[in-house]
């Protein structure tokens, strides 16, 4: 910044910083320039030209004002309502907002995974975390510059609380009632499985008779001829030794074989005839 002034005799130029002690930055003679290389926030502030040619005059003067914007950090972070799964991160607003207000704040928590969130607000209500653990906390503020540098704290989340159990006062009355209901409970536990047994037995049972009752009938329907065949046979031998006891002759031994029982006539006949 250039600061210049014509006079006779020329003028000596001045820049002068304004704080508690003003401090020269530059002067010359006619002119001086105000130069600012990598300008950072602490230069900032109020500057003036002074120009005399006169000592024994007070100078001509003439103030700028030079802002510089920078990017801020929160003032404080601190960690409030801390239970077993969640917590309030609060923060305080940057005392300078480094020539420009500030846009939001990222809050950062080393969960698994990392979790960031973005708010307007100073404060930050974080969920689902884990119960006895210790985490880090980052929180960034944002200007027209862009972050600036983390402020970072650290908390643990509290261990979850035991429910309290009541204990239960029994006299002898309420003992002896819980017994009685505990032996009922086994007698009649025993009374059903006995009542299952009989149950299985007799199905079992049943099913063994019915198996003999059908295998009795099939061998009875198996060859009803030979049953008719074997009672003619018993009849014709008794008759037959019947009639020869009376005529005093010696026993025949029938050999008789019956092809079916629509001739058990004829074989009845001939059988006769021989044994007359």
């Amino acid at each position: 910044m250039r600061c210049s002034a014509a006079a006779d005799p020329m003028p000596y130029i001045t820049w002068v910083r304004i704080i508690k002690n003003p401090k020269i930055i530059s002067e010359g003679v006619g002119e001086a320039f105000l130069r600012f290389i990598n300008i950072t926030r602490h230069q900032r502030g109020t500057y003036e030209c002074q120009a005399t040619n006169n000592p024994n005059e007070d100078p001509v003067t003439t103030r700028t004002e030079i802002s510089v914007k920078y990017p801020v950090e929160p003032a404080n972070v601190f960690v409030s309502d801390i239970k077993a799964t969640s917590a309030v991160i609060k923060l305080h607003s940057p005392v300078d907002a480094g020539g420009s207000p500030v846009i939001e704040y990222k809050v950062q928590i080393n969960t698994i995974p990392p979790r960031e969130v973005i708010t307007e607000t100073t404060y930050c209500v974080t969920k689902d975390l884990n119960e006895n653990t210790t985490y880090d906390v980052k929180v960034y503020a944002r200007n027209a510059v862009g972050y600036g540098k983390a402020v970072c704290t650290e908390f643990t989340t509290k261990k979850p609380k035991m429910k309290a159990v009541k204990k239960m006062v029994l006299n002898k009355d309420d003992t002896d009632d819980i017994v009685r209901v505990q032996v009922a409970s086994i007698y009649a536990g025993v009374i059903g499985v006995i009542i299952w047994i009989v149950l299985i037995s007799m199905a079992i049972l049943v099913v063994f008779v019915k198996k003999i009752w059908v295998k009795k009938g099939k061998e009875q329907r198996k060859r009803p001829g030979e049953i008719v065949y074997a009672e003619l046979d018993e009849l014709k031998v008794k008759e037959d030794a019947s009639n020869l006891v009376q005529n005093n002759l010696p026993p025949i031994h029938h050999k008789t074989q019956y092809a079916d029982i629509n001739h058990c006539a004829i074989s009845a006949a001939t059988a006769t005839a021989v044994a007359v």
